[in-house]
């Protein structure tokens, strides 16, 4: 780790460490970059530390390893939970406070009113929340946020509807079926919205075989979706990670957000295990709340090892009250870490395990008050959603990504089924064909040159029922004669994701037929 100058960019940006890159121009760069970067943020930020990895400095050297800090110790950060009291864990963050919190930050600190501290870097990999100042735990005394700096991150754009929508709260607990633990602090946290009566609040519960991909695609293409809480496992692959669920594992590239929510994540090493930072997305390496940063949270809270206890459940909820009260995600968090230690046994060191992903300036959640309201009657069934019927040839599979646009088209809030196949049946087609086109509102008919007769069964039985059919191709003149005259989606192998945009679209502006 390379530190060296303080710039002084006035009353919201107090202190800044830029690396010495031996280029005054490029240097500058840096600095105008991530000050645009936080020009948009409207609350003050006190202290900024900004780090590099990798970048040498002949003006100030800082290579010291953390690594080598925490084993000095007899301590990693695996070893924390379980038996470690709180006499170790302080001398694992004094150490880090000495070793690598620049002389510069502590002086300052000493001689200024400072109530915000931000970490703006590419990778956290350093621990900076469990830093002891040798009187006590900088977490108790300062807002602490980590700020990723990412690149191409998702926008979202917030839909009208959201606007009149309740406030929402997904929680997803125990999927795999093996931690009790996650459902006993899940009950807590639902048991203590459900009891904040004046709130305008949708509560959605997945439990255990309930919490399917399924649920979770329904749950992020909702238009609102304030804060999504998961007690569960995690997962990792070469270059991805994902939600464990009882089904098919949810990994975040699938995630499209149209809501920026607040993500509280409790569940294995949710932030700074090594095996969770992957290459996401052909970006540099991240771990799981920066992945969800990326793709458009507002913000993420993680833990730093696995905590599933009655500590959890109460430092959750006593976060989640202080939110209500308007508190910023980093008063919030500082506050209810201080009342758990009040609290809690001496030795209790959940509250150090919790940190945040975000920005000062993006960093609060306002759930709408109900309305008091005269006696209505009783509002109408909703409506049904669409199904959509996939006709294609075995051979043709690969070729059209069936498999991957059956999720994509799963994920539309107005999809009620998609009836596809090549997931479980392997029964007749011509059963299958009859049960279920007369379900369907609209048919996708995948055509090629070698398409078997059985697509262009399905088509004739469709269009003669009155369905809508949407024929799509590579080649135009693959199309079955009796659908040539409709308009349909031409795919483009090479351009995948823009194929399956258009079809979505199409998707989205079919109406179900009354039943």
């Amino acid at each position: 780790l390379y530190l060296n100058t303080i710039y002084d960019l006035g009353e919201k940006f107090r202190i800044m460490f830029i690396p010495d890159l031996g280029d005054d121009r490029k240097k500058q760069e840096v600095v105008q970059k991530t000050k645009s970067f936080y020009e948009v943020l409207l609350e003050e930020i006190n202290a900024i530390y900004h780090f590099y990895e990798n970048v040498r400095s002949d003006m100030q050297n800082r290579a010291v390893s953390v690594t080598e800090i925490i084993q000095e110790s007899n301590i990693t950060i695996k070893d924390i939970p379980g038996d470690t009291n709180l006499e170790k864990v302080e001398a694992v963050g004094k150490k880090i406070y000495q070793s690598l919190f620049p002389d510069q930050i502590k002086e300052y600190l000493k001689e200024n009113p400072i109530d915000t501290i931000v970490f703006l870097s590419t990778n956290f990999s350093i621990p900076f929340e469990l830093m002891h100042d040798g009187k006590d735990f900088l977490a108790k005394k300062y807002d602490i946020y980590r700020s990723p700096i990412l690149e191409d991150t998702s926008e979202i754009i917030v839909s009208d509807k959201a606007k009149d929508q309740p406030g929402h709260i997904a929680i997803v607990t125990n999927p795999t079926n093996n931690l009790p633990a996650a459902e006993r602090e899940t009950t807590q946290i639902t048991d203590f919205f459900k009891a904040e009566k004046e709130l305008d609040l949708q509560i959605d519960l997945f439990a255990r075989d309930g919490a399917t991909y399924r649920a979770l695609s329904k749950i992020f293409a909702t238009p609102r979706l304030d804060i999504f809480h998961y007690s569960g496992h995690s997962g990792v692959s070469k270059d991805d990670v994902y939600f464990h669920l009882p089904d098919d594992p949810y990994s975040v590239t699938d995630l499209y957000l149209q809501y920026p929510a607040l993500f509280f994540l409790n569940m294995c090493e949710s932030d700074i295990a090594v095996s969770q930072r992957v290459a996401f997305e052909g970006a540099k390496i991240l771990n799981f709340p920066m992945a969800l940063m990326k793709r458009g949270a507002k913000a993420c809270l993680a833990t730093l090892w696995p905590i599933l206890d009655a500590s959890a459940a109460q430092f959750a909820v006593g976060f989640y009250k202080q939110m209500l009260n308007g508190e910023p995600f980093g008063a919030a968090i500082r506050k209810a870490k201080v009342d758990l230690v009040k609290s809690s046994d001496p030795n209790d060191i959940t509250w150090l395990s919790f940190v945040l992903y975000g920005r000062p300036g993006f960093s609060t959640v306002s759930i709408p008050k109900k309305e008091p309201k005269a006696e209505e009657p009783a509002a109408p069934a909703p409506p049904k959603g669409v199904n959509v019927y996939f006709s294609y040839s075995k051979q043709d599979v690969q070729t059209f990504q069936l498999e991957r646009l059956a999720r994509s088209i799963d994920m539309l809030p107005q999809v009620e089924k998609v009836f596809y196949r090549g997931r479980s049946y392997f029964g007749s087609i011509v059963m299958y064909m009859n049960e279920n086109i007369p379900k369907s509102d609209v048919l996708l008919v995948f055509s090629s040159k070698g398409a078997s007769r059985n697509v262009a069964e399905e088509a004739r039985a469709a269009t003669l029922q009155g369905k809508q059919v949407i024929p799509i191709f590579t080649d135009r003149n693959d199309v079955p004669i009796m659908l040539r005259g409709k308009i349909g989606v031409r795919y483009d192998p090479k351009h995948a994701m823009n194929s399956e945009m258009q079809i979505r679209s199409k998707i989205m502006m079919v109406r179900p037929k009354a039943t």
